[in-house]
């Protein structure tokens, strides 16, 4: 069964548009993230601490729902590359259904791994990228010693 989609899950799913014109399967509407900002599930910067606390809270969000089942296999099946969907990270779905090394995500710029990803291309890292290099470099040497 499909039920009116509302504008929090406009945001939610990635969809624009006319809010009459959109419809999502009957589970959505029961979703426990109907009226949770849906900037909490969709983080950029997986190496930033405070994205790790974000996608832990979207994570508790997914904990507490009755659909995260279907949540989870609509992403899948629907080959959703950004968001915590399910209770689970894009890298943890794809590590889940085997996928993780035919599909490689893009780094965002402003990290270390964006920094290596430049060089693997042949490039010198920008500055944004080079100084999340040097800082991860430096929090690595102070958590050895």
């Amino acid at each position: 069964m499909r039920a009116p989609l509302q504008s929090v899950h406009n945001s939610r799913h990635g969809h624009g548009g006319d809010v009459s014109t959109e419809w999502v399967e009957d589970w959505m509407t029961r979703a426990a993230c109907r009226g949770v900002d849906p900037e909490l599930f969709f983080v950029d910067d997986f190496d930033n601490p405070s994205a790790r606390l974000d996608t832990d809270l979207a994570k508790a969000v997914c904990g507490r729902c009755e659909v995260r089942p279907e949540c989870l296999q609509t992403a899948i099946d629907n080959g959703e590359r950004y968001g915590v969907f399910g209770g689970m990270t894009t890298r943890e779905r794809l590590v889940a259904t085997g996928r993780r090394k035919r599909l490689r995500l893009p780094a965002v710029h402003g990290t270390a791994s964006r920094a290596r990803q430049h060089r693997r291309d042949g490039e010198s890292p920008c500055v944004a990228c080079r100084d999340a290099e040097r800082l991860e470099k430096a929090e690595r040497k102070e958590r050895s010693a």
